[in-house]
Order: structure tokens, then sequence, then C-alpha cells
């Protein structure tokens, strides 16, 4: 390209510019159409233009960046709060204190010509003698069921029931169950050693007729044998009373608890008219047995119940 063309062409587009300018300032107001924002110029160098065509300006718009998008922020759910709980007071009316069992019904005068008959098993023991106390002070007569094993131990004890007033009777010689119940002969063996241990210290003309299977006749475990020992010339007595004092959880009970023990169950035979055989302990262990044993008395007698020992009654 000619050098003074390219000059021209420089002069030109200063001169465009300048008048552009002016116009501007000058007549803000005029009908020519400004530089759209963010135009840019757009010269051209000639290259395909002839020699005496002027130079050429165009006015395109400058490329506006594209605007990141905002990223929308995300919104945390609100927790839920938990409620507070209400508590509800309900109002209790207390239960007054009794001095005895609740609704215990008044059977007293009840049992008038009712027969009871107090029994002690496993005997005789330590506490033998003070059991007879009781007994004496109440002017009341037993039944001691004796083991022959601790009867050969004290045979003191032995003779002092039967001194008492009391009926000594066959509870077997071992009470082991274990072999006593193995089979029907084991048993009688092991009672006719029983019966011998009782007529050696108390003379051959004491009655001997009568005993208590170890844990009563209908246990599983012997029920079979009865017919047998009573072919043998027994004369067995279970029992429908007892104090509890060897029932499961015994050892924790108090001498009341016993005495609350055997009023019920004394109440349930004396409301159907029955008579009483009354079902407790003489071991080493039973000294509760012993606090409660006056006072047992004195609630059976005063339903109307006389005493007396088994050796009088007959077996149903």
């Amino acid at each position: 390209m000619d050098v003074n063309v390219r000059k021209l062409t420089i002069v030109l587009v200063i001169l465009l510019l300048a008048a552009l300018s002016l116009s501007s300032c000058a007549a803000p107001h005029a009908s020519a159409a400004a530089e759209p924002e963010g135009a840019m110029i757009i010269l051209d160098n000639g290259e395909n233009r002839q020699a005496d065509a002027p130079a050429k300006v165009t006015l395109k718009p400058r490329p506006t960046a594209t605007a990141a998008p905002t990223a929308t922020p995300t919104i945390a759910p609100t927790a839920t709060p938990t409620p507070t709980p209400v508590m509800e007071i309900i109002e209790v009316t207390p239960v007054p204190e009794t001095d005895g069992p609740v609704n215990k019904p008044d059977l007293t005068g009840t049992a008038e010509g009712l027969v009871c008959y107090l029994t002690f098993d496993d005997g005789p023991s330590r506490n033998t003698e003070a059991i007879l106390e009781v007994l004496r002070e109440k002017d009341v007569k037993a039944t001691f069921f004796i083991v022959g094993t601790n009867a050969d131990d004290h045979p003191e004890r032995v003779r002092a029931i039967a001194e008492q007033g009391s009926l000594v009777a066959n509870h077997t010689q071992t009470h082991d169950t274990d072999e006593i119940y193995d089979d029907a002969d084991a048993l009688l063996a092991d009672l006719e050693a029983g019966r011998q241990t009782i007529l050696s210290i108390l003379g051959d003309d004491y009655p001997d007729d009568l005993m208590r299977f170890p844990y009563g006749s209908t246990n599983r475990r012997c029920r079979d044998y009865r017919d047998e020992v009573e072919a043998a010339g027994y004369r067995y007595f279970d029992w429908n009373s007892l104090n509890g004092d060897a029932e499961h959880g015994a050892s924790s009970r108090s001498a009341d608890d016993l005495y609350d023990y055997l009023v019920e169950t004394v109440n349930e035979q004396a409301s159907r008219g029955r008579n009483l055989i009354v079902l407790m302990h003489d071991t080493n262990s039973k000294g509760k047995t012993v606090e409660m044993l006056g006072d047992a008395i004195d609630y059976i007698r005063s339903l109307g119940y006389t005493f007396d020992t088994l050796e009088n009654k007959p077996m149903n």
C-alpha cells in the first residue's frame, strides 16, 4: 500500500474521533446515535480496498462476559422441637392401717364341738422343750411325729414329750426319701426301725401304730405305698392347715407372718365346719414357730375348737 494513503487514512481517523468527541460534549441531545455501551471501533486496514476508496470505520459491540450462575443457597431444615412431657399428678388416698388381716372374718365360736390336732414333724430338736412349755401353759396336748435318728441322739427329749401328755408318733427312722421311697419294702423297713426306736425309749406298751409319710401321703413318690402301710397295721394322717414354717421362703418370714399364714388356713377349714390337723415343725431352725405358738392356740380356741392328740382320732 502507498505510504501516503496510510498517512491519509490515519489522519482521517484522528479527525473523525475528534469530531465525535466534540459532538458528544457540545450537544448530548443530538439525534446522532451514541456509541453503544461497551462498543469497540474496528478499522479497515485497506488491504482489500482500492487506492482512492475511503477507509471504513465499523462499530461492533464488545463481547460481554457471561456472568457465572449464582448458586442457590441450601436452607437446612429446621428441627422440630420435642414436646415437653406433661406430668399428670394423681392424688392417692392412703389406705388406713389395721392391727390385723384385712377383712378378717369373725368366726368366733363357729367351731363349737370341733377338734384341733396340733402336730409337729421332724423332731426332737433343741426347740422341743420350748414347744412343750407353751403347750403346758395353754393346757394343750399335741402329736409329735419324730425321726428315729434324732430320737436316738436325744432320747430325753422323746421322754419329755410323753411326760407332758403329748403323743410320740413315727415319722420313719431316717426321713431319707431317696432310700425309703425306692419301693414299699424299703418304706416298711424304715417304719419298723422307727417304731423300734420309739419302743426302746418309751416301752413296749407305748402306742406304735401311728405314722406320717415324709412330705405327706399324696406325694407322688409314696402314694402307691399307702395300701401296704395300712396292711402293715399303721394309721397315717396328713394335714389340712399349717403355719407355713417349711414352705418356700419360710426362713425369711417373721413369727407374725407364720401366725397370719396359720390363721388363713385355719379359717378356711373352720368356715366349712371341719376338724383341724395343723402341720408345724420341731427342728433347730423353727424358733419362730415357738414364738407364734401361744397366739395360734389362743386364736384356734377362740373359734370354739378343743385340742386332742391323733391317738384318739380314727383314720378317715
